[in-house]
């Protein structure tokens, strides 16, 4: 029988090696199982870890183009602070604003009563024509084309001077072109300006120098710094416009009706205008005067539809900005420049002219505390001697300074304007004088405080000549605190050797015709031309009559006071009796 076998039992270590071997069996199946599962989440692990670079990345990039745009938008705002008001760092903001400050308040007009001086200086005008330079324009013949410059005298600084000459030469013939003219005109000679516009057929060159050194004066030197330039710039171009687009009333023509106009375009247009100064400030060309400042090069065809551009501009009010304008004290210097100081008018109201071209000023400025006086003559006539009718016009300016003095109460202000106009009569050898007085009473409170801005104001109007108050209905509807008197004429005839002839022409012509015909028969019985008959006046009496005759009468027309038809028809009733006795003696 065979013998039965039986398992096999392991040892213990076979069975340890066993179970070693199946649980790694087990454990590697389990491990790629799992492996897997962790796969799949590995993959979109990497998948959101992706996204989320790539999201943080477009935030960091979207916050750096932020940043940028609001720096570059940081720096253009800065940069036109820095045009308007140069400041190089943050620490000159301290030191530049005080000093500013100081400034302005040291060249602000603080008063509408304060006064300027003209320059004391020659302006020599010359005409150059085909080579031959004259002072002369009536040297020239009416078909010669000119070149005409002006050249300035009486710097204590000759190299300033010099240096200033040449450049108005140089300017006026660069402009010259064949058979086109060129032309000079002074607009500023005050206060150490001077303000010259060259023009020739299709361009000008505009000049303005600080005579002191010779140097270009900038538009804003002109302002305070606080001065908003943009917005008078802005104002100076809606009035421009204005005039453009609106309907003038024919019988007015400077009353404006705008209500048929289309203002929806200005905005845009003040933009424009804006950026054209922004981007010319060290190259405008403008003109300065007292009471305004014109600019030729800031306008373009898109702003205005006007040919000829280049001598179109626009003009800022200086007497709506009074207030931020620093020219009348800016450019003046400690030390006098000039070599004689008494040329020139003086003591002339800001924002007001000078009377200078064709006129001779007897009086201007206040002559009192309450009283303001302006009188001129025109002699822009071609006699070179006016000696005798200029002496009996300041024997006439001294008796009406006196009149008014004595006539004006201390409870009023009064602005007085008077005119004198020379006319010559070479045939009947007398000369003619007509005179035109004007003026304004107020109360004296008035006077103290807001008068002398409406007198700048009316001053600056396009209606107002050499006088304004003769625009009576004008300057009642504007300025109802002044009471305006009416315009009062006389007339005055005298000699050649300043005798009182009449007070018309009719009159001065029959007093010549018999005072010729009683010389000549004088010299004709006495057989010389000194013989006078016994009783008669000498010339000096008959002369101190005469003028005594006229100016016994007040001046200024006041109610107590005879009417000037009263004086001229007592005047006529006196020569009448006066020439019936020298008929009678004769």
């Amino acid at each position: 029988m065979s013998e039965e076998k039986k398992p096999i039992k392991p040892n213990n270590l076979e069975k340890n090696e066993f179970e070693s071997e199946y649980l790694r069996t087990k454990n590697i199946k389990e491990n790629k199982f799992e492996n897997v599962q962790f796969g799949k989440q590995n993959k979109g692990n990497k998948k959101f870890i992706i996204f989320y670079i790539v999201f943080v990345v477009i935030l960091i990039c979207a916050t750096i183009l932020a940043i940028y745009f609001t720096i570059q938008n940081m720096e253009k705002q800065e940069e036109i602070k820095q045009e308007e008001n140069p400041i190089t760092n943050v620490n000159e903001v301290v030191t530049e604003t005080p000093k500013k400050e100081a400034e302005d308040k040291k060249y602000a007009i603080t008063s509408y009563q304060e006064t300027y001086d003209e320059n004391a200086i020659k302006i020599i005008q010359y005409y150059d024509a085909n080579g031959t330079v004259t002072t002369n324009r009536e040297d020239l013949s009416p078909s010669d084309e000119w070149i005409n410059f002006i050249q300035i005298d009486g710097l204590k600084n000759k190299s300033i001077q010099n240096n200033i000459n040449e450049r108005l030469k140089n300017a006026a013939y660069s402009l010259y072109k064949s058979n086109m003219g060129v032309s000079t005109y002074v607009f500023a000679n005050f206060c150490n300006i001077l303000s010259v516009e060259i023009s020739g057929f299709d361009n000008n060159i505009t000049l303005n120098i600080d005579l002191a050194t010779g140097n270009d004066i900038k538009l804003e030197d002109l302002f305070l710094s606080s001065a908003p330039i943009n917005s008078y710039l802005a104002n100076a171009l809606y009035k421009t416009l204005a005039w453009e687009d609106s309907n003038t009333n024919s019988e007015d023509e400077y009353d404006l009706d705008m209500s048929k106009v289309d203002t929806s375009e200005y905005e845009e247009k003040f933009l424009m205008l804006i950026n054209n100064y922004n981007k010319q400030k060290d190259k405008l060309k403008y003109t300065i005067s007292s009471n305004k400042i014109s600019i030729y090069n800031l306008l373009t065809p898109n702003i205005l539809d006007v040919e000829w551009l280049n001598n179109v501009s626009i003009e800022i009010d200086l007497t709506e900005c009074i207030e931020e304008v620093a020219m009348y004290k800016k450019f003046l210097t400690a030390e006098n420049i000039y070599e004689n100081n008494s040329i020139g008018q003086k003591d002339i109201i800001v924002f007001t002219d000078a009377y200078t071209d064709y006129f001779t000023v007897l009086n201007y400025g206040k002559i009192q505390d309450n009283i303001f006086m302006e009188e001129i003559a025109w002699t822009f006539n071609e006699e070179k001697d006016l000696k005798v009718p200029m002496d009996y016009i300041k024997k006439l300016s001294n008796l009406q300074k006196a009149s008014l003095k004595s006539k004006t109460s201390s409870s009023n202000g009064v602005f007085f304007q008077r005119e004198y106009n020379i006319y010559k009569n070479e045939e009947n050898e007398f000369y003619g004088i007509t005179v035109s007085s004007y003026q304004a009473k107020c109360s004296i409170s008035y006077f103290e405080n807001d008068a002398f801005l409406d007198f700048i104001k009316l001053k600056s109007q396009p209606v107002a000549e050499a006088t304004l108050l003769s625009f009576n209905e004008y300057v009642q509807k504007e300025f109802p605190n002044l009471k305006i008197s009416e315009p009062q004429i006389e007339n005055y005839y005298i000699s050649f050797t300043g005798e009182y002839l009449g007070d018309t022409e009719e009159e001065a012509i029959a007093k010549t015709k018999t005072k010729t015909e009683t010389e000549t028969e004088t010299e004709t019985e006495t057989g010389t031309g000194t013989g006078t008959e016994t009783g008669t006046r000498t010339e000096p009496e008959r002369e101190e009559e005469s003028f005594n005759e006229i100016t016994s009468e007040p001046l200024v027309q006041e109610p107590e006071i005879q009417t000037e038809l009263e004086n001229q028809t007592q005047r006529q009733s006196e020569d009448e009796t006066q020439q019936n006795l020298e008929t009678s003696r004769n």
